[in-house]
């Protein structure tokens, strides 16, 4: 009875001992994993190629770099400053280093807040505005598309780009700059500007505008946010990317698809925005839309359509696509624009500068006018046509009556134009114009009697 008592004893305290190196060694290959997931994320934030072949890593480390890591300007007190009606600018007549993984770059910021000279104050020839991209995120001074532009045209230019504006807050700092000699206003629209903007329309055209006690609290979580604790990357993987990553290319489906029909209702909170400002005719208006590696004209297309509502006539804005830039232009763990990109942008915009003189100009058409249900012109599908002779004309563009697309046929600088017949069954007049996305033409005006 005690031989097996002992021997039971024995047996207790060997399963016991197995199982306390058991979990000894579970608890150290759990340490040694999340020490390993550590590292690897460690190693991409320092040196950011490695995640190049990695699609998943990438995905990861930008969220990390995002949430975790990197510096806003707006939220750094060496570099920004309150302001009553704006929230913030950059800091007045004064100098920053402003750096991230990727970059570090010095300010110099003029007495109105801006990444400018002094001496770009006084009469510029081209103003731009927009939030961080136009601001020159992550380059230096004379590599910003800004600047770059300045020197190609050798002309006056103003950056009056602050980090994350949307367009009102934009166009309110417009106020405060000379534009007696301004001849183009340059806008950089971003996806985020579709917040502010609605909440400048829906509080009756007024822009809202938190406490400086409210901004000197933002500015402390941001400081707070960058203090790192040890396995912060390996929990942040386990707890929201390794999950997310089982639903990533339905996520990324299906954020596509929404993307697609948000932007009319960016594109009519940008155009409500704008018209309420007041911007002088001669003033020649240039729209791009500029993101993290931006894949389609969604947003520019939508306003192209909405321009021909009469609500928005009195608006001529000049496109620019910027769908082209690739991958290479963009930084691997920042959103934003490298030198590389910001010289690509900056032919971009000289080129369309350029050639806007060379706007397309309907000189004749016919017919001018119909008799309700009359046919006329007719095609080999029995639709009408009307013949439009133009200038300038491109390939590219397309007719609308009325914001409705007609087939269109170029041929060198006519453009024949089908007219269904819904359009001829009552009296009406009817403006019709050509468009794509370099330009407007100028509206016409065709008579059912």
């Amino acid at each position: 009875m005690i031989k097996n008592n002992l021997k039971r004893k024995k047996i207790i305290s060997q399963a016991t001992g197995y199982l306390f190196i058991s979990i000894i060694i579970l608890t150290t290959l759990i340490f040694l994993y999340f020490l390993f997931i550590e590292l690897v994320f460690f190693l991409t934030l320092k040196y950011p190629n490695l995640s190049r072949n990695s699609e998943k890593l990438q995905f990861s480390a930008q969220i990390i770099y995002d949430e975790y890591d990197r510096n806003i300007i707006q939220y750094l007190p060496e570099c920004t400053e309150y302001d009553s009606a704006l929230f913030y600018t950059l800091k007045k007549n004064s100098s920053c280093n402003f750096s991230n993984r990727e970059f570090s770059n010095e300010y110099s910021i003029n007495s109105i807040g801006l990444r400018d000279s002094e001496q770009s104050l006084s009469e510029p020839e081209v103003i731009f505005i927009g939030d961080s991209f136009t601001m020159g995120w992550g380059v230096n001074q004379d590599e910003t598309f800004t600047s770059v532009v300045g020197k190609k045209l050798n002309i006056k230019v103003l950056n009056a780009g602050i980090s994350s504006y949307g367009t009102a807050r934009e166009l309110e700092i417009l106020k405060r700059l000379d534009t007696s000699k301004t001849s183009h206003l340059i806008i950089q629209y971003c996806l985020n500007d579709l917040d502010e903007n609605k909440r400048y329309i829906d509080n009756d055209n007024k822009i809202i505008i938190s406490s400086e006690k409210d901004y000197d609290n933002t500015v402390k979580k941001h400081l707070d946010r960058l203090k790192y604790y040890p396995f912060l990357y390996s929990y942040e993987y386990f707890q929201r990317l390794n999950p997310a990553f089982k639903h990533l290319d339905i996520w990324m489906a299906e954020s596509y698809v929404n993307l697609e029909k948000e932007h009319y209702i960016e594109a009519k909170y940008f155009l409500d925005t704008l018209n309420s400002f007041t911007i002088s005719k001669k003033i020649k208006i240039i729209l791009f839309e500029n993101e993290f590696r931006l894949k389609n004209d969604w947003f520019l297309i939508e306003v192209n359509k909405l321009l021909s509502n009469e609500e928005y006539n009195k608006l001529d804005i000049i496109f620019i696509s910027t769908k082209d830039l690739i991958n290479e232009d963009y930084y691997q763990l920042d959103s934003h624009l490298n030198k590389n990109g910001h010289k690509k942008l900056a032919n971009k915009i000289v080129n369309a500068i350029k050639t806007q003189n060379l706007n397309m100009y309907i000189k004749d058409y016919g017919p001018k006018e119909s008799l309700v249900g009359a046919a006329f012109n007719l095609q080999e599908d029995g639709t009408s046509a009307m013949w439009l002779k133009v200038r300038n004309l491109r390939p590219s563009v397309k007719a609308y009556i009325d914001n409705t697309q007609l087939k269109t046929i170029i041929n060198e600088e006519l453009a024949a134009v089908q007219i269904p017949e819904k359009f001829l069954q009552e009296k009406k007049i009817f403006k019709v114009l050509l468009k794509d996305l370099k330009g407007i033409s100028n509206t016409v005006l065709f008579e059912v009697k």
